[in-house]
């Protein structure tokens, strides 16, 4: 336990005023603070202020008080505005000497903000300090019962002659009267009152009885050595200036306070090489002005210790600043203080906090991401949580801050935001912009830049320039743009694809409008995106026109093709399209695929206002290039076609999948490897291959491999995507499963191009697989019943042949075990037979029409020659419906289409009598799992009413078909798609009520359900399951 640093008082009950008279009177010329006299060299001209003459200097105030104000019995408010100087550590302990408590209101707030806080505490006296008379004279002249008193200065309190201020308060008495009052930044509206009582201050006084641990690692309330000091540039109203102040009197760490004037990189150089302070607490913003300094950074290298915090610090300039001295980062808020935060034992999780375990700080999971929520939970006692103080009626403070763990490390927390700082597009797509925003702000022509889009459609980003370099330079806002292009584009690697800013959506900001910011520098997001409402409505609403594009009519098809080019260059810039490249294929997903329907809608509607909307999501499903899509334009120009009806007519069209399946199968069946006689023996313990591990299914049948330590060895994860083992880390911890240190040892991620040779994979370790993988689970596969069946090919299905290669030049000829789907057989009624056997179909007849269930069965073909022509063993396995788990915390994802059922009926008050002719009997996901790591077919009919969870909202119960067309007639806008997600599914569930009469056969699972236990026993999907769906949904 540590020792108090005043021996003789007891560490917790300590009341400012007494504290100092103690010190000045047991330890007189230990340093208060070291301050700079004046004039405008700061290479000299410091003084230090000892605790005698801190002492004497608040007597002198508590007396001149007195006289011009009174004392008072009931702690009134008295205002103080000043200078950056000590005397508001001397006016703040003088204040509470005669019975008063101190406001401390921001120089910078609005007029508005200023009335509010005189009003709110009702205080009659404000005094302030000359210089900062010029800022009151709005106040004066708004305020009729507010008087103000100038404060004297500094010298006539540290020469003139004093007595001794009695003061007799016990903290027993005192501990629940107001001391001081602070404010938040209002980022959100007006400053919101954060009062600190004498039991608040105590908190800071507390650390120190917390125990020590691993050689005492705490953080910026340590205990100091002799030679410590530290630097403060915080405003002295805020809650880190007055922290410092009292870290000096509570725990014997003397300050180096800043001058009255702005803090800037060169200023900050000269005090570090004048003052030598061995800690600093600094907000990002200037420690990255520092940072790209030579002598910037040479005095951080001096600093024993770098503090960072207040907003996020720029991950690059944390990198450069982390190799020239100690960077830790601190944690607090106006409510809570700050927390008792450790400096984490490796140097290089310099931007995590730990917080000491008896401080109690609860980091609760927040929705369906791997994030959580700090949130203080109240004990017995409130010795070191502060909020409880300050608000003594909660039983828990939820701080709206954000964190994500160490990716190994128990106990470390990264900052992510806060919870109104993250985006939620109107598809539901979350992201948090900050690492994007402070990426756009390393580039030396953008002071500040700020990422908006809440509630629409795609994110834009609003830059305020640096202005002297922005007009020095004479750039149009269009060159300021391209200049900051690449920036962005950098940038934009740092957020998922659904946050990524396009050059369209970037806006430049008006200089006479700057972004408010609150005292730390960070910007007050909600305050800008409203003294920018309108222009960012205008950015979105000209972001979906061309100017200056119409539809060439007469043309030729080269001519259109060139056009289309033309109209989705501005949305995709980094796409290079051929006119026969599929966009789908190429990487246009669902939230850019509605973005550029809407833009060939406007187009269209431009040229032909009187013609109902022909460009919609399904015809550009079904015309996914550059040629496709210019002859449809061209029927569209030609006044005879009636383009409006479909492209083909079905019986066309049947023939037409049923071509272009054959000739698929053929192309990727031509030259299979040689039959192989007979097949090496397995391992006991399998090395397994599993692509598509990040999805839904493929996250569980992971987990599955890897509890089975028995007879699996280790799991290589094949996934497009760079960032699978984060993906992995996240999506098991939101669902409850075991991905602990060991676990994580028995698996290998790797980040692979199905349609390229190797899989994309370097030779050294595409070979190590040929070598060990003793069995194979392909479940990659894009998930989406719009695409067409071409835009498979590329990875799905070309990626299915190059498996085979593979796995034809692998040492154990492993086993595949392909995840294929019910859509391969969808279409099987009662005139194809009684059931649907197990067995490979020879025609498309029974195949579901589309893009999705074509291409798996087009891959069951090919897999299945190879079985015959080459000799490999395959199993095939048929997934149908796949729900949410049958136990545990996860969910069923809300993007599928029965949840997105669901909440659309909440939203509408409607709810469907049945899924049309679709049974209800979908397989949990951890029994989906299950079933197949025991190599089983995974369908078994299960019946239930839909209808009942009509009984956990208001809804009339209608039929399937009458659901569908009220939907149809929705308007699709942002709010819509965000409160009805079926709406983007409206195609797909108009072909499912157009089958409302059809009876769907039942399965055969014979042979699945003797190898399968699991799927013998699978539970029926009844009332309890449904209610656990529908819990997961927050419904």
């Amino acid at each position: 336990m540590v020792k108090s640093f005043v021996p003789g008082q007891e560490v917790g009950k300590r009341l400012l005023p007494q504290a100092v008279d103690f010190i000045a009177q047991t330890d007189p010329k230990r340093v208060f603070l070291t301050f700079h006299t004046g004039g405008d060299d700061y290479r000299q001209g410091w003084e230090h202020l000892n605790f005698e003459q801190l002492a004497k200097a608040v007597d002198w105030t508590a007396w001149w008080i007195q006289r011009t104000i009174g004392t008072s019995t009931e702690a009134e408010v008295l205002a103080y505005m000043g200078t950056q100087d000590v005397r508001y550590s001397i006016f703040t302990i003088a204040s509470l000497k005669t019975g008063h408590a101190t406001l401390l209101p921001s120089p910078r707030n609005a007029i508005e903000g200023h009335l509010h806080l005189i009003r709110e505490t009702k205080c009659r006296h404000l005094v302030y300090s000359k210089g900062r008379d010029i800022n009151l004279s709005q106040l004066q002249a708004n305020t009729q019962n507010l008087q103000f008193w100038e404060i004297p200065s500094l010298y006539q309190m540290l020469h003139d002659p004093v007595e001794r201020f009695s003061f007799t308060k016990e903290y027993e008495d005192a501990e629940n009267e107001v001391a001081v009052i602070i404010h938040s930044s209002g980022s959100t509206g007006l400053p919101k009152l954060i009062p600190m009582t004498n039991g608040y201050l105590s908190v800071q006084d507390n650390f120190s009885t917390l125990p020590e641990l691993d050689g005492d690692r705490r953080a910026i309330w340590s205990i100091p050595r002799s030679d410590e000091r530290s630097l403060c540039v915080n405003p002295l109203f805020h809650l880190m200036g007055f922290y410092m102040f009292q870290e000096s009197i509570f725990h014997g760490l003397p300050t180096v306070m800043g001058p009255d004037r702005p803090m800037t990189a060169e200023l900050l150089i000269d005090i570090i090489l004048t003052t030598s302070p061995t800690i600093a607490v600094l907000p990002p913003s200037l420690i990255e002005d520092m940072s790209r300094l030579l002598e910037g950074r040479k005095a951080l290298s001096l600093l024993r210790t770098i503090i960072s915090g207040g907003a996020p610090l720029s991950p690059i300039v944390a990198h450069r600043v982390a190799k020239l001295t100690r960077l830790c980062t601190a944690y607090g808020t106006s409510e809570i203080c700050l927390a008792a935060c450790m400096i984490p034992e490796d140097p290089q999780d310099y931007q995590y906090l730990e917080f000491h375990p008896s401080y109690g700080l609860s980091m609760d999971p927040v929705g369906e991401e791997d994030l959580y929520e700090a949130v203080v939970y109240r004990r017995e006692d409130r010795k070191i949580h502060a909020v409880f103080h300050s608000f003594p009626d909660l039983k828990e403070y939820r701080t709206n801050d954000l964190f994500t763990k160490h990716p190994s490390r128990e106990g470390l927390w990264l900052y992510h935001g806060r919870r109104d700082d993250v985006l939620v597009l109107s598809n539901g797509e979350k992201f948090n912009p900050i690492n994007l925003e402070k990426h756009i702000e390393e580039h030396p022509l953008v002071n500040r830049a700020l990422v908006v889009g809440q509630a629409k459609f795609q994110a834009a980003v609003l830059v305020e320039p640096d202005w002297d370099k922005y007009e020095e330079l004479r750039l149009s806002e269009t060159e300021l743009i391209d200049q900051i292009w690449p920036v962005v584009e950098e940038g934009n690697q740092l957020v998922p694809s659904h946050g990524q800013i396009w050059k369209t959506f970037i806006k430049v900001s008006v200089k006479g409008t700057p972004f408010k910011t609150t005292p730390k520098g960070s910007i007050r997001r909600q305050a800008v995106v409203s003294d920018y409402a309108d222009a960012i409505e205008n950015l979105y609403a000209g972001a979906e026109q061309v100017d200056g594009l119409s539809l060439p009519e007469g043309s030729s098809l080269e001519d259109i093709q060139q056009f289309l080019k033309e109209t989705i260059a501005p949305l995709l810039p980094d796409l290079d399209l051929s006119a026969t490249s599929d966009f789908f294929s190429s990487g246009l997903d669902s939230l850019r695929t509605l973005q550029l329907t809407r833009l060939l809608q406007g187009v269209v509607a431009k040229q032909f206002p009187s013609r109902k909307p022909l460009i919609t999501v399904q015809k550009l499903y079904k015309t996914p290039t550059l040629e496709k899509l210019a002859q449809f334009l061209a029927n569209l120009l030609d006044p005879l076609s009636q383009v409006d009806a479909e492209l083909n007519d079905d019986e066309q069209q049947e023939t037409n999948w049923d071509e272009a399946v054959q000739t698929l199968v053929k192309s990727y069946s031509a030259n299979l490897p040689t039959y192989i006689r007979s097949l090496p023996k397995y391992p006991e313990k399998h090395t397994v291959f599993l692509t598509g591990s990040t999805g839904y299914i493929g996250s569980f049948i992971l987990n599955q491999l890897l509890q089975d330590s028995n007879h699996v060895e280790h799991v290589f994860c094949l996934n497009r995507s760079a960032s699978a083992y984060e993906t992995t880390k996240q999506s098991f911890q939101q669902r409850g499963l075991d991905f602990s240190s060991k676990v994580q040892s028995r698996v290998t991620f790797l980040q692979a191009q199905f349609g390229e040779d190797r899989f994309g994979l370097d030779t050294s370790q595409y070979s190590k697989l040929q070598s060990c993988v003793s069995l194979v689970i392909h479940n990659a596969w894009k998930v989406d019943f719009n695409h067409p069946l071409e835009s498979f090919e590329d990875t799905h299905i070309q990626g299915t042949r190059r498996l085979i290669n593979f796995v034809a030049e692998t040492v154990f000829k492993p086993h595949i075990i392909f995840i294929s789907s019910l859509s391969a057989v969808g279409r099987w009624d009662e005139q194809h037979g009684p059931s649907c056997p197990e067995v490979l179909m020879d025609n498309t007849d029974v195949v579901l029409k589309s893009g999705y269930g074509l291409s798996k069965y087009t891959a069951e073909c090919i897999l299945a020659n190879a079985a015959e022509k080459s000799g490999l063993p395959i199993t095939i396995i048929r997934v149908g419906q796949i729900g949410g788990p049958s136990r545990g915390p996860g969910f069923w994802n809300k993007k599928d289409w029965v949840p997105a059922i669901v909440l659309t009926s909440k939203a509408m008050s409607k709810v469907p009598d049945s899924l049309s002719y679709m049974p209800i009997d979908w397989v949990p996901v951890d029994l989906a799992a299950k079933v197949i790591w025991e190599f089983a077919e995974t369908r078994i009919k299960r019946q239930r009413d839909f209808r009942s969870i009509h009984r956990h909202f208001a809804a009339q119960v209608v039929t399937f078909p009458e659901w569908v067309d009220f939907l149809s007639k929705v308007e699709t806008s942002d709010t819509e798609l965000e409160e009805k997600p079926a709406l983007k599914l409206l195609d797909f569930l108009k072909s499912l009520a157009g089958l409302l009469e059809w009876k769907q056969p039942p399965w055969e699972t014979k042979r699945a359900e003797g190898a399968s236990a699991t799927l013998r026993d699978l539970p029926a999907i009844d009332e309890n399951m449904m209610d656990l769906y529908l819990t997961q949904w927050g419904i």
